[in-house]
């Protein structure tokens, strides 16, 4: 998957072009909440040194989800769902930049789903009305979302992250417009 790409699946899902802002990309900007929010934000790429120290450092080097992180996006986060990126130090600036995204360490160091392989890495997770999972990768690529605490007891899986995003984000999005029209009648 190329940049490019996930950007025209996010657009094509959520019907909102992408716009460029400092350490990022931005979408769907919410004025009605505040001056600043956004449903949705891309973190720009890291270099494959920063990649490769947070690899060795968790004791998981050989993880595709890697060259996602320094060749399309340092991670995600649009609607319910998130996709972690590597984050040396913790940036707590606020203003029109697009932020940090959720660090790789809290699924693979901090708060790692038992049952999961050595090889497997908490790529992001998701949140829902009553629920929330952890995304993972295994060392060929494909995805599967798992119970938050439990990397054994498995909701869904696809063959690759292209995938995963294409089938959640659809799903996610088919979700705001349902609740959004729900929404307008009770006004």
């Amino acid at each position: 998957m190329t940049r490019d790409e996930l950007l025209e699946l996010i657009a094509d899902s959520f019907s909102q072009q992408p716009q460029p802002a400092a350490g990022g990309i931005l979408f769907r900007h919410t004025p009605h909440v505040a001056e600043l929010p956004y449903l949705g934000r891309v973190y720009d790429p890291v270099s494959s040194e920063m990649a490769r120290g947070w690899a060795t450092r968790a004791q998981n080097q050989d993880n595709p989800y890697l060259s996602f992180v320094t060749d399309v996006a340092n991670g995600l986060r649009i609607a319910n769902i998130s996709l972690y990126g590597v984050v040396d130090e913790i940036d707590r600036s606020v203003g029109l930049g697009v932020g940090q995204p959720i660090s790789l360490d809290y699924g693979n160091i901090i708060a790692r789903p038992a049952h999961l392989n050595d090889t497997d890495m908490v790529i992001g997770g998701q949140v829902g009305w009553s629920s929330k999972g952890a995304y993972v990768m295994d060392r060929v690529g494909a995805v599967r979302l798992v119970h938050h605490s439990n990397g054994g007891d498995v909701a869904d899986e696809w063959p690759n992250l292209r995938g995963m995003l294409r089938a959640e984000l659809a799903r996610h999005a088919a979700n705001l417009r349902c609740h959004s029209s729900l929404g307008r009648g009770h006004r």
